[in-house]
């Protein structure tokens, strides 16, 4: 079997497991695996160099500009969010620990909002999969019946975006009045109304995608 070694694996961990950092790198350090393409050969890889960030923090290096002062960051995914608060000065980017921290709240929690107003009004649950579709759309057919959840997936969203801006800011304390930006990133960045409610906050272009592009990136500037 051949070998090849890799140049750089770069992954990300949430803020919350932030002490995690050095065991996963050592693990993946040690990582291999055997891989083959349309059937050929196969090839054991493996990586020279692991690069492990935390998520979040790594956002604010896409963003053009950066004021100087103190900034945060909100990178909403699937289950947490991660909010990120640095100090920025001539270029320097210097993370603020007791203010970087993760809250158990993400899209996800709209989905079981979802979920559970669809059976209140039908009787029946629905999976995840169909929920979601629901909370784009705002309707569905069910039983050839057309099934109205518009308010009750613009309620959804605006009570857990209420939670985690509340949540936030309870934690970040007078730090947040005195930020110099606010920065939205992740999977519910555009899909939950965050930005409403906070003045001023920006979402970086293409939010989804915006930590792997950071990773990407970090990785090429080594």
């Amino acid at each position: 079997m051949e070998y090849e070694s890799g140049d750089i694996l770069v992954v990300g961990v949430p803020i919350g497991y932030a002490d995690q950092k050095v065991t996963l790198k050592a693990h993946l350090e040690r990582l291999y695996g055997d891989v083959s393409v349309d059937g050929g050969k196969p090839k054991r890889i493996s990586f020279n160099n692991v690069l492990v960030f935390r998520q979040g923090i790594v956002a604010f290096y896409l963003i053009p500009e950066l004021p100087n002062g103190t900034l945060i960051s909100f990178d909403i995914g699937e289950h947490t969010t991660d909010v990120s608060t640095v100090k920025f000065k001539n270029g320097e980017i210097e993370p603020i620990p007791s203010k970087c921290f993760s809250l158990e709240y993400g899209y996800s929690k709209v989905i079981e909002a979802v979920q559970k107003e669809f059976q209140s009004k039908t009787g029946a649950p629905v999976s995840a999969e169909q929920a979601r579709i629901i909370a784009e759309e705002g309707t569905a057919v069910y039983k050839l019946k057309k099934i109205d959840m518009t308010m009750e997936v613009l309620k959804a969203k605006e009570e857990i975006a209420r939670n985690i801006v509340d949540d936030a800011m309870k934690r970040l304390g007078e730090v947040a009045d005195f930020a110099a930006g606010f920065y939205l990133h992740g999977g519910g960045a555009e899909a939950l109304p965050i930005k409403e409610m906070i003045p001023g906050a920006v979402v970086i272009d293409n939010p989804q995608t915006a930590n792997a592009r950071a990773y990407l990136q970090l990785a090429i500037s080594e």
